[in-house]
């Protein structure tokens, strides 16, 4: 009698989770619009892992009632919508082709910003060093080290008559 009274509460869940996930989904692809060609809408993989999870009542423990925990695992983890292993097999060689582009062109951007970063640290270098040369020189004038001819710069001139005379034809 266990036996019977356990199975109708399994079968009780079941039905009820069933039920539930059926009204969602006949909910859903009525109120999504037919795709280009007119056919109507159907659920993806994602959609009845996302529906079914919410008809189970969610996650508990990490499982979802009815649902494999492999499945619900690779949901949870962000990787659903992959479908079947030969959609997965066609995604990963398209995938994997542009990621070789964008791998091979990002290595050879940084290898480009390598080299300007070297001739730049190279630059840098040289201007340092003729600021030094620039201020051993400087120093070497101000101490005398070199004579330098004194020039009068400074010219005194006469001082301009207070009423000039009148020009005379």
């Amino acid at each position: 009698e266990e036996r019977d009274e356990s199975r109708k509460v399994v079968e009780g869940r079941a039905s009820t989770v069933h039920d539930r996930f059926r009204v969602e989904a006949e909910e859903l692809i009525r109120n999504q619009p037919p795709n280009e060609s007119g056919a109507p809408f159907q659920l993806s993989a994602e959609d009845v892992e996302r529906l079914w999870t919410r008809a189970a009542g969610g996650p508990k423990w990490g499982k979802v009632y009815g649902l494999p925990t492999k499945t619900f695992h690779r949901y949870r983890c962000g990787m659903q919508g992959i479908g079947t292993s030969s959609q997965a097999e066609q995604l990963d060689g398209e995938s994997l082709s542009a990621m070789r582009e964008t791998v091979t062109k990002l290595t050879s951007e940084l290898e480009a910003s390598k080299e300007r970063e070297k001739l730049r640290d190279a630059q840098y270098i040289g201007v340092v060093a003729q600021c030094q040369s620039m201020q051993e020189q400087i120093k070497n004038l101000l101490a005398g080290s070199f004579l330098i001819p004194h020039i009068d710069l400074f010219v005194e001139l006469p001082p301009l008559p207070a009423n000039p005379p009148p020009d005379a034809p």
